[in-house]
């Protein structure tokens, strides 16, 4: 089975997460809640563990940029730090450039609610109607 590599889940951003004096926002980047997915005409769930030996952090960690709709020409801050908590989700603290004011006053207002996260899945088994990502980056 062939699954395409360049997978996104969409998460909510909770207003108590941004810190205003340096405009960063606590996200949550991934869970092991399930997507669906359809796959040669198959329903199937896709199913992201969420351990630290499942993901690799290095890119993230690495200052990875923050991109408005996955453009990579659209820099809009930059991954300050990112980690997996006991909870099995990925959490980063990211920071909105001076230059993407018009984001992070849309991000205050709570207009702007919603994040987009992509992924490339490194290795995976199928089990029943469930895809199991055993090892992803984000």
């Amino acid at each position: 089975m062939e699954i395409k590599n360049n997978n996104k889940r969409e998460l909510t951003i909770p207003l108590q997460a941004i810190d205003i004096e340096s405009r960063t926002v606590e996200i949550a980047f991934c869970s092991e809640l399930p997507a669906k997915r359809k796959i040669n005409d198959k329903d199937y769930n896709e199913i992201l563990l969420c351990s630290t030996e499942n993901v690799d952090l290095r890119r993230l960690n690495q200052n990875a940029a923050l991109l408005w709709n996955h453009d990579p020409n659209a820099i809009i801050g930059s991954v300050l730090s990112a980690r997996m908590d006991a909870d099995r989700v990925g959490r980063a603290t990211v920071r909105i450039s001076n230059t993407a004011e018009n984001i992070w006053q849309m991000i205050l207002e709570g207009t702007l609610t919603h994040i987009s996260v992509g992924y490339f899945i490194n290795d995976f088994r199928i089990d029943g109607d469930n895809i199991i990502v055993t090892s992803f980056t984000p």
